[in-house]
């Protein structure tokens, strides 16, 4: 339900423990935290995805941490990688129209990698799913 963030625990919390290793579930872990603003948890979730995260969804669980942890430079070098790379979890993904990445839109760096990669920008009425913190770049 719109505004229950105990649904969206819950399920963050599900998919960690029924499959943990499944791209995109580690770095889900660390926007469950950052959404909660359990911030140490939040980091700690981060660490979970660079250390044990492999394979091709890495440059885009690492760009999708990032970015839970307001830390976009980290997150626009993880999808330059994976652009350069063609991982599937780009070059299959919405990228300019995904709110995951509202935070991102107006970087020039996240334009390119969505045009590089032949997709379009959707319109800017979407806002950052987790509230910009002070410092964060």
């Amino acid at each position: 339900e719109l505004g229950k963030t105990d649904s969206a625990e819950w399920g963050w919390d599900h998919a960690y423990k029924t499959g943990p290793d499944l791209p995109g579930v580690r770095a889900s872990r660390v926007w469950r935290y950052a959404i909660a603003g359990k911030w140490s948890e939040a980091h700690t979730a981060f660490d979970d995805v660079d250390r044990l995260v492999t394979g091709n969804s890495r440059n885009v669980d690492i760009a999708v941490a990032s970015l839970a942890l307001g830390n976009r430079d980290a997150a626009l070098s993880a999808l330059e990688s994976a652009a350069k790379e063609r991982s599937f979890y780009v070059t299959q993904a919405a990228l300019g129209c995904d709110p995951t990445y509202a935070l991102l839109k107006k970087e020039s760096r996240f334009i390119a990698i969505v045009r590089q990669l032949g997709q379009v920008m959707c319109a800017d009425d979407a806002r950052p799913m987790v509230p910009a913190r002070a410092g964060s770049r």
